[in-house]
């Protein structure tokens, strides 16, 4: 099947991002918060921020973005599916970015921290976030009938 997009599908898609941006926001400052300043090792804090931000999009998508009723159990479930799936792509893309690709070229140092992670977190967040609207609207957030 080709996924087209459609006007609507891009006012919806800018409405995605701006609630990703909120999660996005939360994950870098959580990611940022419990490797830089609580030493804690930068896959591991960004894992727990993954899970923070599990909850913040999914409450952000359902109401704001597909203004969703239906059976917020099953979609919390397929949600969730979907984000296991994607925080574990995050994961390797994170590490492989950082570690192979942008230690090898230059370290970032801002205000004494070293944040070559949270580059590598940001660039996948913009990857991923395609992702996730496609499958938000097509698996999780459709229209159906019956849930009504």
């Amino acid at each position: 099947m080709i996924y087209t997009i459609k006007v609507q599908d891009l006012k919806k898609y800018l409405i995605f991002i701006a609630g990703g941006g909120i999660g996005a926001l939360v994950n870098w400052f959580l990611s940022f918060a419990l490797t830089s300043l609580l030493t804690m090792y930068y896959l591991f804090s960004f894992l727990i921020a993954q899970t923070v931000n599990i909850f913040v999009n999914f409450t952000w998508h359902r109401c704001v973005t597909f203004r969703d009723r239906g059976q917020s159990s099953s979609q919390f479930t397929r949600f969730f599916i979907m984000s296991i799936c994607t925080v574990s792509l995050s994961i390797v893309l994170v590490f492989v970015i950082k570690e192979f690709v942008i230690d090898h070229i230059f370290e970032l140092i801002v205000f004494g921290y070293k944040i070559n992670y949270l580059l590598a977190i940001v660039s996948v967040t913009f990857l991923v976030s395609v992702i996730n609207f496609v499958v938000c609207k097509t698996w999780i957030f459709r229209y159906n009938p019956l849930d009504h």
